[in-house]
């Protein structure tokens, strides 16, 4: 009998208490929005009363309350904006993005399908460490600080990478029950309390480097500055700041300081979430090569054998939309959605709640209910196709739903576009028997929904 996890018993209690339930995690207390359309009515329609944040005090003390995921109110309200309008002006869903993506796709692929072609056709790998982290690294490091990884600054990737699991393998639900500020004075949980706070160190410490070094070259004359085209992340937050000091303006909350927890912010969670996805896509695609084989005679009757498949395809490609579809709701990514704070009172599934609850959707039991999803332990991208489809596609809210939704949707979704159709296009992924036949349901850390550990065949076509 398989053990159940948090999701199994939510779907349970969803069965018994209905679509709104209370959950008391030690000393906090939330409220868990367990129903799509309940979800539109609390985050859209109502979405001005949920646009707080819980407040860990392990947290702001790990941000000191700068960034964008965790920080509310004004500064949360500005950076999202800024972050957002940064993106579309680096070209997101336009050309100029598809061939930063693609070219960095090329850089890690090219050299393993010279691997593959010397190992006669077939190579077996584990996707993550062969190269999707450097990969998808590699893509949002170029947005930020402007440069990629490759050989001659892997080590420097690789600190980044191990600090950042670190971080993920340090970190419990419990050190949220317990790490609190009243607790501190007992041994083991303040020394928990550092090295949890120490783990994340190293993320921030490269993003303040990138910043130093940018200042200084430009104060020494090395690097220009070019205010019509900002060349990464760093570029336009100095902009901002230039624009800020030229017109008079207070520079309020563009400082470095902001700036360093901005980017690993946005750095940390452009990278695990979509190398993440794709790991699913990759072991959910080798258990059902069916699936596959229905992708790439799609593809080829679009774009051919040739050439790369491009935004530009993107209606022409339902079968494929409809996979991406399915790999996000397999995924499930989060065990629960970082939680929201209302910042007044307002009704929840109908009970009245007052200003300062926590709460937050759960996806993942969204996306495993089989009053909605039929048979949702199968991965069958086709209930998503035909009008029945187009509707049901509606529930599966990967990113978040209301005001505040994951700012780099639109990036995840361009890489992931990109990255997945175009692998599947020249390559066959491949069970070797490495992949357990409970692969569906993965496992679980403080936060995530990991796929198993396996490694699968990638085959020349």
């Amino acid at each position: 009998m398989q053990e159940k996890n948090l999701v199994d018993l939510m779907l349970e209690w969803k069965k018994t208490y209905g679509n709104v339930i209370s959950f008391w995690l030690g000393p906090i207390y939330n409220v868990f929005v367990l129903d799509y359309d309940e979800a539109v009515q609390v985050y859209v329609k109502d979405g001005d009363a949920h646009v707080g944040r819980q407040n860990f005090a392990l947290f702001e003390e790990m941000k000191q309350g700068c960034g964008v995921i965790l920080p509310e109110g004004e500064l949360w309200l500005e950076h999202r904006r800024f972050a957002l309008r940064t993106l579309r002006d680096f070209g997101l869903g336009r050309n100029v993005m598809q061939e930063k993506i693609l070219s960095e796709y090329h850089n890690r692929i090219d050299p393993l399908d010279a691997e593959i072609e010397q190992n006669g056709g077939r190579l077996k790998i584990q996707p993550k460490e062969k190269f999707l982290c450097l990969l998808v690294g590699s893509i949002i490091n170029r947005l930020m600080v402007g440069y990629s990884f490759d050989e001659s600054n892997m080590e420097e990737f690789l600190e980044i990478r191990k600090e950042f699991d670190k971080l993920n393998d340090a970190f419990s639900i419990g050190d949220m029950i317990f790490l609190r500020p009243e607790l501190l004075w007992i041994p083991y949980l303040k020394r928990r309390h550092e090295a949890v706070v120490k783990s994340g160190d190293e993320g921030v410490a490269f993003a303040l480097r990138q910043i130093e070094k940018r200042r200084a070259d430009i104060d020494s004359g090395k690097y220009h500055l070019d205010e019509t085209e900002p060349n990464d992340f760093i570029d336009a937050f100095f902009l901002e700041m230039k624009r800020r000091e030229d017109s008079g303006e207070e520079q309020g909350t563009f400082h470095h300081k902001q700036l360093k927890h901005l980017i690993h912010d946005l750095w940390q969670a452009g990278m695990e979430t979509t190398i993440l996805t794709l790991e699913w896509a990759f072991v959910s695609l080798a258990k059902n090569p069916h699936v596959q084989d229905k992708m790439r005679e799609e593809m080829w009757n679009v774009a051919g054998k040739d050439r790369n498949v491009e935004f530009k395809d993107k209606p022409f490609l339902p079968y494929c939309n409809a996979v991406l579809t399915e790999v996000h709701r397999v995924t499930s990514l989060l065990v629960t959605n970082v939680v929201r704070r209302s910042v007044r009172d307002c009704t929840i599934g109908g009970y009245h709640f007052p200003k300062g609850t926590d709460n937050a959707v759960i996806m993942s039991v969204i996306f495993s209910d089989d009053t909605v999803f039929k048979n949702p332990a199968a991965f069958d991208p086709e209930r998503f196709l035909g009008e029945e489809g187009k509707e049901l596609e509606r529930k599966v809210i990967p990113f978040g739903i209301g005001k505040r939704s994951c700012l780099g949707e639109g990036l995840a979704r361009a890489e992931l576009f990109l990255i997945l159709l175009n692998l599947v296009k020249s390559y066959r992924i491949i069970d070797d028997g490495d992949i357990p036949d409970n692969w569906r349901r993965g496992r679980y850390s403080a936060f995530a929904h990991l796929t198993v550990d396996y490694k699968c065949v990638f085959e020349k076509i």
